[in-house]
């Protein structure tokens, strides 16, 4: 009923609040029609960091732009988890030493998630096997199962079993 309430008001309103948005900023949304009715303007800030509870403005605010949730909050976060099973990807692969990022914002997340998992699924294709990267979030051994493509050759899906870690190709 809400969203069906007053929807041209609460267009103006969120159009008047979106306007007052910096680039930059770092703002807080909170759970609502009518907050949610600021989105569709924030599309013209180049950017910003956008927190909210409402699940309906997050989702939406995704489909806008990417969004991530990383630092010192995110890692806090994750501080406190126990997960089952963690599915993480990267930017390049050393089968000798680990898994290797270039954002430097969010090493500190990915190895707080590798601590905190019961179980680490690795998802890369083939060619981050032949990329390089400089941030090292976890090593090669604390993998469990990689998944990746056919691309893969068979030498390095070989050298990735030995290391007993569990190997699908799809």
């Amino acid at each position: 009923v809400k969203q069906s309430t007053n929807t041209a008001e609460k267009e103006r309103i969120g159009a008047a609040a979106a306007q007052l948005v910096q680039t930059g900023e770092t703002i807080f949304l909170a759970s609502g029609t009518t907050t949610h009715a600021v989105l569709p303007g924030l599309s013209e800030v180049d950017f910003l960091n956008l927190v909210t509870n409402d699940l309906q403005i997050a989702m939406d605010a995704a489909e806008m732009e990417y969004y991530a949730l990383r630092g010192v909050l995110a890692e806090d976060s994750m501080r406190v988890m126990k997960t089952g099973t963690a599915f993480v990807s990267c930017d390049a692969i050393d089968i000798q030493t680990g898994c290797y990022i270039a954002n430097a914002d969010e090493v500190g997340l990915l190895r707080q998630v590798v601590e905190s998992t019961s179980y680490l699924v690795l998802l890369a294709d083939h060619s981050k096997f032949f990329s390089g990267s400089f941030l090292s979030f976890c090593p090669i051994e604390r993998v469990d199962l990689i998944i990746s493509d056919t691309g893969l050759p068979a030498e390095l899906c070989d050298e990735i079993r030995k290391k007993n870690i569990k190997l699908i190709l799809a």
